[in-house]
């Protein structure tokens, strides 16, 4: 990796605590506690199982929010404190009281730990697995996800995994837990049918980023919620991402109302009636056509060319995220070139824009088809 790019990224991270036996690993585990010293020895006896795996740290981040209670934490770093772990997989506990912003913050603080520890060119080849403290996973999760890590193509820069929730507590809860990862298997399948580059789901405990590809993304997302999808956002504009099915991540099917959305949340508007938004067809099928369209010879060397062309409800939205105006800016700055302006189209309609884009399309396409009007 160019050692201008790792020292910027560096010096915005500011002070970071040294741990010298680090520097001699190039993977880790970083899990982000808050308050779970109930679930986590199972998570780190899980890894203190891992079968035929290379030397790993295991960086727990103990946290808690501003003007919380710290005895949890407290009680939970002396846990990890006398914790034995397997000589190959070094406990690295790292305390980060009164976060402002959640998990994101924790998941970076341990995450640039990590980074601080490496060097320009270890960056290329180290990676950092994220996990939850109320994960449970497989005995080969690190040895056939690493045994991929260095199989890799230097193109790709994480690993996506597979996500099966722990049986819920309740038939009713099992039964939604269910209901959820059925809504996230369609949805990804939705955005592989249509050939987007975003089809993967974006779970924080169920994914592995190569430390040189970390600094390009600009590392995690401080937020409260949705640190995962948007980091994950931001490496796939920049790599690729190699999915893994047969690396499993078992997360809590606990409902929890931290954050303003995701698995709990989700979980809990199900038990309560509610339904999870679907993907209409015709919100497929749109979004389908517009990237068909955007990989066709020189419709983005103009962009008013691609809203002339796009399908009626594709133009309308197009005209609402003035793209026209933001195109042009674009093209300014890139080759004129077919695949470097759809890779630069890949990058502004990104993964939050296609989430958008099926929902302007599903909810017009509702709205329409209940007046009476031809969607052709």
């Amino acid at each position: 990796m160019d050692e201008k790019v790792f020292s910027k990224y560096l010096k915005k991270c500011g002070d970071l605590p040294r741990f010298p036996k680090l520097a001699e690993l190039r993977f880790a585990v970083v899990i982000p506690a808050f308050d779970e010293l109930e679930t986590l020895p199972r998570t780190l006896d899980d890894l203190a199982a891992q079968k035929d795996c290379r030397p790993t740290a295991v960086i727990v981040v103990v946290n808690h929010p501003a003007g919380s209670d710290p005895n949890p934490s407290l009680r939970l770093l002396e846990y990890l404190q006398h914790r034995e772990m397997p000589e190959n997989l070094p406990l690295i506990p790292l305390y980060r009281p009164d976060t402002a912003d959640g998990v994101g913050e924790a998941r970076k603080f341990g995450m640039d730990v990590f980074v601080r520890q490496c060097t320009a060119p270890s960056a290329d080849f180290s990676w950092m697995w994220s996990l939850d403290a109320d994960c449970r996973v497989d005995a080969d999760y690190l040895s056939c996800s690493q045994r991929t890590a260095e199989q890799l193509p230097p193109e790709y820069g994480g690993m996506i995994f597979q996500v099966r929730h722990q049986t819920g507590a309740t038939p009713e809860l099992e039964r939604a837990i269910r209901r959820y990862e059925h809504y996230l298997a369609d949805y990804e399948a939705a955005l592989t049918r249509a050939g987007s580059p975003y089809n993967y789901t974006a779970v924080g405990s169920a994914f592995a980023v190569r430390v040189r590809d970390y600094i390009r993304s600009g590392g995690m997302k401080q937020k409260k919620a949705g640190e995962d999808f948007y980091f994950l956002q931001e490496l796939r504009k920049c790599s690729r991402l190699k999915r893994l099915p047969e690396v499993v991540v078992h997360p809590s099917g606990r409902i929890s109302l931290r954050v303003p959305f995701g698995t709990g949340r989700a979980v809990a508007k199900l038990l309560d009636g509610e339904d999870l938004p679907l993907t209409l067809p015709a919100a497929e099928t749109a979004l389908a056509a517009l990237l068909r369209l955007a990989a066709q010879k020189g419709v983005l060397c103009d962009g008013r060319l691609l809203i002339a062309q796009a399908e009626n409800l594709a133009a309308e939205f197009l005209r609402r995220e003035r793209f026209e105006s933001i195109w042009a800016k674009v093209v300014a700055n890139q080759p004129d070139d077919d695949a470097a302006q759809l890779a630069a189209f890949h990058r502004w309609f990104d993964a939050l824009k296609t989430r958008r884009f099926l929902n302007f399309v599903t909810e017009r396409s509702s709205s329409d088809a209940s007046l009476g009007v031809d969607l052709k």
